[in-house]
């Protein structure tokens, strides 16, 4: 009878607790955020070997986070260290694509293709920005 008794109470007492902290939609929002990160293309930018597989990559990573955005209140201190692991990635990404090039030995219409896609990929940064 005593434990009957208790057992009621500790289930009244986790009712009100989940009820108050709302834990059940707390969960849910936080398994919809990790469902909608898992679909964001990070892979390929990783995958990345030229400038313009970067460029689009870029373009891909951005169009899914303003996906993210639109259809979830996403918090704004979580997008923003988001924005800054992408970018780390992205200067990583191109620190690896430029050391494979001996920029000083090249032809000069090589350099100015090169150059050229580097101002492809800026344009493609700030607009997905």
């Amino acid at each position: 009878m005593v434990f009957a008794i208790l057992s009621q109470t500790n289930q009244l007492i986790k009712f009100r607790f989940d009820s108050d902290i709302e834990i059940d939609t707390k969960l849910k929002l936080a398994k919809e955020f990790n469902k909608c990160l898992k679909e964001i293309p990070l892979k390929t930018l990783i995958d990345s070997t030229t400038i313009n597989q970067v460029a689009e990559s870029i373009k891909k990573i951005f169009a899914a986070l303003k996906r993210v955005s639109k259809v979830h209140s996403y918090p704004l201190i979580r997008a923003i260290d988001l924005g800054a692991c992408v970018a780390r990635d992205f200067d990583e990404q191109l620190k690896k694509i430029i050391s494979e090039q001996p920029l000083l030995r090249i032809e000069y219409q090589k350099y100015r293709n090169l150059q050229k896609e580097f101002l492809l990929l800026e344009k493609a940064w700030k607009e997905a920005i």
